[in-house]
This record gives C-alpha cells, structure tokens and sequence, in this order.
C-alpha cells in the first residue's frame, strides 16, 4: 500500500510502505535494467530540446534590471537635487536592482556552464505550485540510493508525456528537468 501525505494544497504518495524501507518493487534491479539499456548507452548522443527559451527569459530579465537601475538613477539624481534625503528611496531602489542583476547575470552563467546529467530515474510525482499564468511546473525524480529531487520543469512538451511511475532516463541541468526517454 502506498504512503501519501497530505502537504496543503498537494496529495503526495510515494511507491514505498509508511516504514520506507520495503519498496513495491524492487529498484535496485529496476536501475540495472535501465542502465543496462541501449537508451542508457546512446544517452550521449540524444539530442535534447534547446534551453532557448531559458536564455531568452534571462535576456529579458536582464535588459529589465538594467532598464530599472538606470531608470532608479535617474530619480535618485533627480530627487536628491530638489531635496538630499528624497533620494534615498530612489537610491535603494537602484542598489536593489543592481543586486538583482548581478544574481540574474550569475545564474544565467551558472546555467550555461552546467553539465546536463543523463541518470537512471523514476518518477515520482508531478506537480504546480501556484495559479493561472503564474504558475510552475514540477516533477519529483528518484535516482539510486533512494535519493529524490525536484525539478523545475524546462520542457513542458517533453514533460506532458512523462507520468508518475515511468521509469527511464533522465536529462536534467541543474534543477531544471530536460526531457526523460522511458526504458521499456
């Protein structure tokens, strides 16, 4: 029987028994199979969907933040010539921004240096988390020594047609979910 936990406003339920420690099937031969694979020895040569995407939405927001802290600037000079103290709150706003900028610029280099992994996987869940527009997509994967990770996914294409419980491989970055190949 599995075990689900009820975390507001998701229903999880893992493959395992409540004590964790007796598996409804036996992975470790679950993931020999898959290495095992021919899928798991062309992993190399699969070619994956393009991160464009990701680098766009990170050239967006850097032309944004930058757009932002010239436009702080502005007000901040502008503010502190008519009275010195009314540009403190312009002032913040700019240094704000360039903080941001910096930790857009860092994690979109940080993301173009990852190395895509390609490992044996199980899914475990999918999920969202917030509403409308607005929302994310997640996939929960478990790899050997029953060892789980979230994944923001990247590909929602590539995704819609992975379920819970598939197993394969997986090309993750980071914590960005890629594309996964099920392992008959």
């Amino acid at each position: 029987q599995p075990f689900c936990s009820a975390v507001f406003p998701l229903r999880v339920c893992s493959p395992t028994s409540r004590a964790g420690k007796q598996p409804m099937s036996d992975r470790r031969s679950t993931f020999e199979r898959i290495k095992q694979s021919a899928a798991y020895a062309g992993r190399g040569a699969r070619r994956l969907p393009s991160a464009a995407s990701t680098s766009v939405g990170s050239g967006c927001v850097v032309a944004f933040m930058a757009g932002w802290c010239i436009l702080c600037l502005l007000f901040t000079l502008v503010f502190s010539s008519v009275a010195g103290w009314m540009g403190i709150v312009p002032g913040l706003m700019t240094l704000g921004g360039v903080v941001g900028l910096i930790h857009v610029i860092h994690k979109s280099n940080q993301f173009a240096e990852a190395a895509t992994e390609a490992l044996p996987a199980i899914v475990v869940s999918k999920h969202s988390r917030g509403s409308g527009e607005h929302s994310s997509n997640f996939i929960t994967l478990e790899f050997e020594g029953d060892r789980r990770k979230e994944f923001r996914i990247g590909n929602e294409d590539a995704a819609a047609l992975v379920g819970v419980g598939d197993e394969g491989i997986a090309f993750t970055k980071l914590d960005i979910f890629l594309a996964f190949d099920r392992v008959p």
